[in-house]
This record gives structure tokens, sequence and C-alpha cells, in this order.
């Protein structure tokens, strides 16, 4: 099938697929809406079974699966999590099957999405459930991660199977439940096809479409979170010092924060890779009284590290260069919520997503670095080569009033068809 056609099957479906971000994002399947997750795991099947495609449902609870080595203690998270192992779950599962045996492509998404924390922010009265367009603009919660995604490759799964006899190989589609609270559907995926004999060595490739801001990734960056605790002996004001002021010894750390991890990274030898490395302090506390200088002070941050980096050894040398400069007065801890970075250096999707003939007009794509955590790790750790790359920008993920660029979206469907189109057939 040449190029226009792909295309012309693209613009056929468009209207539809839009449709379907719509509804999803009306749904909110966020974590603690059940119904908007059994709402949103119906309009998917929905569209496979009007696409002809059959699909299989993984239902499931954590505890069938809750000691494998990759399982994350999510009912560790807090109380609202509390009841994780015991909630029964739904991934969507559908097998499509070329004209002959080849290479098999995974195609993975996720439809939970984030929370939604301070609603009266938003310009528009429950506009993170609206799904309004503006301007050519999607707007609602998921909107960019990663409903505009998922719904690409739904209809790129559409027009394969419509296709079937047309390419080689086997397509999985996985539409999971739970990425945003740890990427346990995606394990609990992985075994099921693992135990279907459904993963194939040195043939299994696997495409996420995270929002990656135009980018390929073949990288995506691990984390640990930390707190840092400083204390000082309170005083009156009229006779304290800095020095009687835990503030002062925080403001000393951040301050000096971003040299911080250059040493660690050159001590650790991995000085190549310090660029990579990004953090942030989202939660602090401390102080009772205005009057008095602050006799403790706690920060709450997580560091971002690229797969090259231990983070153990990692650790063990920044709690060294923070006790130098604050002379032990800043104790760090370190949760045992962690993930660990992702890189496939042998990416024949990739390659081929970055030749520029596959390209639609007016737009183009280069390689980076996918500058969070997703379920690449998971991919990796069954052997399997991934590719991080969907629409959006990962600036939108779970921001207030998110939105996706529906132009966008359709841009990279196209692109994306035209790739896997040439992949299943090489």
């Amino acid at each position: 099938m040449d190029r226009d056609i792909l295309v012309s099957l693209i613009n056929n479906n468009w209207a539809e697929s839009v449709l379907l971000m719509q509804n999803i994002i009306k749904a909110f399947p966020q974590y603690e809406n059940v119904n908007g997750l059994e709402k949103t795991a119906l309009l998917i099947e929905e569209y496979l079974s009007k696409s002809g495609i059959d699909y299989h449902e993984i239902i499931y609870t954590n505890t069938t699966f809750d000691t494998h080595k990759l399982y994350v203690k999510v009912e560790e998270f807090g109380l609202a999590f509390a009841n994780d192992k015991n909630i029964k779950k739904k991934n969507i599962v559908a097998i499509i099957e070329g004209k002959q045996p080849g290479k098999t492509l995974i195609l993975n998404g996720h439809f939970d999405v984030d929370c939604v924390s301070t609603p009266e922010q938003w310009v528009e009265d429950n506009g993170w459930r609206s799904a309004k367009i503006k301007d050519g603009f999607l707007y609602g919660r998921g909107a960019t991660d990663m409903v505009g995604g998922l719904c690409s490759l739904l209809l790129i799964t559409r027009i394969f199977y419509q296709n079937r006899n047309k390419w080689n190989g086997r397509i999985i589609l996985t539409a999971v439940c739970d990425e945003e609270i740890g990427g346990n559907s995606t394990l609990k995926t992985l075994l099921w096809l693992e135990e279907k004999s459904l993963i194939k060595k040195n043939s299994t490739f696997a495409l996420i479409s995270e929002p990656s801001s135009n980018l390929v990734c073949y990288e995506s960056l691990g984390f640990f979170h930390l707190k840092m605790t400083a204390i000082r002996q309170t005083l009156h004001m009229g006779v304290a010092t800095p020095k009687n002021n835990a503030l002062n010894d925080i403001i000393n750390v951040l301050s000096n924060f971003s040299d911080i991890i250059k040493k660690v990274c050159y001590k650790i030898d991995r000085g190549n890779q310090y660029e990579k490395v990004i953090y942030n302090w989202g939660i602090i506390s401390g102080g009772q009284d205005a009057a008095i200088p602050l006799g403790s002070v706690i920060i709450k941050g997580v560091v971002f590290l690229p797969e090259s980096i231990n983070d153990n050894n990692f650790q063990q040398i920044l709690l060294e260069e923070v006790d130098q400069i604050t002379e032990n007065a800043v104790k760090i801890e370190f949760s045992s919520f962690k993930f660990n970075g992702a890189i496939s250096e042998e990416n024949p999707l990739g390659e081929i997503l970055l030749n520029a003939k596959f390209f639609p007009e007016y737009y183009k794509v280069s390689q980076g670095l996918f500058p969070s955590p997703c379920d690449a790790r998971l991919f990796k750790a069954f052997s399997i080569p991934v590719t991080i790359y969907g629409p959006g920008y990962l600036a939108q993920a779970h921001a207030i009033n998110e939105y996706v660029d529906l132009k966008n979206v359709r841009q990279y469907t196209e692109h994306t068809l035209l790739s896997l189109w040439y992949l299943m057939n090489d």
C-alpha cells in the first residue's frame, strides 16, 4: 500500500478517533474513579469490536503477582492506595496476525489519567473532564498523558487489522489501567504475554506512546525519592545567629545542589552523564512560630537518573557531599520507592521512526531522552527493545488546563503508521 492510501485511511477514521478521545476524557479514568476506569475500558472494547478486532480481557488483582521482583508496592504510597492489592483490575489486549510470520510489535498505552488536585485553578468549571475543543486544542485531564497517544495506537491497530493480508508478523495492542501509579498493569500484561509464548526473543519490539515532545526516545530516566532534614537549636530571634536557623542549612544545600550532583557523578565515574540527572523539590515543612528561627526544616524531592548511574553508589556519595558542605547538619533519608531507568541501544523501530522519508509535511522528529520514568523499564526487563514516542508535549502532562494539539496527534498518527507499515513489511 502506498503512502496516499494509508493517509486516506487515517482521514476516513479521524473524526471517530477524536470522538473517542473526548469520551475517554469525559469518563475521567482516574485511579479513585472506578466507574470512570470501567467506562473507559468499555469504550476501548467497543472501538475494537466495531473494527472487527477480537480482544482479551486480563482481569486480575495484584495479589496474583505481588511477589514478582518488578512489582511496585503501591499499597505503601499512602492511605488512598492501602487496598490496592485487592482491587479488581482489567487490561485489554488485542492480537492481530499478518499474512505470514515475522516481527512482533507491541503497541503499549495506558488509559488511566492523573488526579486533579486543584480543580479550582482550571479556566472552566470541570474543565478537566470537559473534553472541549478550542482552536484545534483538546482540553481535559489526560488529553496529553496519554489519551491522544492511546487513541492513535487504536486507530493504527484498526488500519493494520483491516489490511492484515498486506503485512507480515504480529501486532499486539496493550491498553493498561494503572501506569500512573507504578506500572503494575504493564507488568501483569507482559507476564500474560510471556505465559502465552507471545514474546519472541530478537524479533519483538515495543512502542510506548507517552507524550515525548516530538522526540523519538530510546532512553528513559529512573528515579528515587529523598527527604532532607535540618535541625538546629532554636533561640529567641533577638539573640539567634544564622546558624540557629535550620532553613539556612537547607538553602545552602539547595543553592549548591547542581554542583553537588556534578561532583557525585564525577566521583562515581559518570561525569559524562551528569547533565541527564534531573531533580525536583515538591514538599517543604517546618516551623511553628514566626518569631522564632526554624528549629527544623524538612524538604522532600525526587532525583531522576539515567540507567547508566547506579542509584546506590550515587546515594552514598550524595550523603558524603551533603555532610561535608553542611558539617553534618542536614540528614538525608532515601525511600524504597524507586524505578530504574532504561535504554534500548539496539533499536530498529527507533531508526525507522527517525527516517525523514516518513515525516508528514511540516513535521519532523529527532532523537532524545525521555526525561521521566515510564514503563520502558519493564519491557527492558523482558529483553524487548522499546521506543518511547507519542504525541503531545510532556510539559502538558498532569498540568492545569491540560491540552493536546489535535494537529500534532494527527501528524504523529500518520508518521507512526507509515513507519510501522515499513517495519512490518521489511
